[in-house]
């Protein structure tokens, strides 16, 4: 039973004593008000026992959760055992808004025929001959503050399909250029095993 209704049951069990007591007292003096105690008392007990019956049910119920809960986790240990890849996997896009993947799935699809690629992947260090020398002439002028050197030509992305066509793409930042390059390559090692699997069951 839950805090609150062991609580509520206490005080209805409490209450019926109290009115138990009081009709005691006034059985020889005053028998009405006497059986109006009892008859409140009744309503008492039957609240505590209606509020321990919920308890109890609650009881099980968050048990029977928690019984669940320790189940799917250990499934998903014994998974991970087996298939270091998923965990790897999370681990680099643990600090990214990459995909992610749990017992083979994805968010829009199976990993099994699942295929990841990097695109533009040279879009944060691409070097161009007009930016060379505006930046040398600038550089002359200002003493080499000015000089910057590299130019941004477009957003490198992660590009996700799965099996059904669905397609996920992810933005990847300069910094994180080698880690999208380690996911591409450990998502499509992934998909690669669970395919294989799936070949040989």
């Amino acid at each position: 039973m839950g805090f609150t209704e062991r609580m509520q049951a206490g005080t209805e069990r409490s209450k019926a004593q109290r009115f138990e007591r009081k009709a005691a007292k006034l059985a020889d003096r005053n028998p009405e008000k006497a059986a109006e105690y009892r008859q409140r008392a009744s309503s008492a007990r039957q609240e505590a026992e209606v509020l321990a019956r919920q308890g109890e049910a609650q009881r099980v119920a968050k048990e029977a959760q928690d019984g669940e809960r320790r189940r799917m986790k250990e499934e998903l240990a014994a998974y991970r055992a087996a298939h270091p890849l998923e965990t790897q996997l999370n681990r680099i896009a643990m600090l990214h808004l990459w995909p992610k993947a749990s017992h083979g799935q994805l968010s829009n699809g199976p990993v099994s025929g699942a295929h990841a690629e990097l695109f533009n992947a040279d879009a944060h260090k691409a070097w161009t001959a007009t930016r060379l020398m505006s930046n040398a002439t600038l550089g002359v002028a200002s003493g080499g503050l000015m000089m910057s050197g590299r130019k941004n030509k477009g957003i490198a992305q992660i590009n996700v399909q799965v099996a059904n066509g669905s397609v996920t793409s992810c933005t990847v930042k300069p910094k994180d250029l080698g880690a999208a390059s380690k996911y591409v390559t450990t998502l499509n090692a992934y998909a690669a095993q669970l395919a294989a699997e799936e070949n040989t069951k």
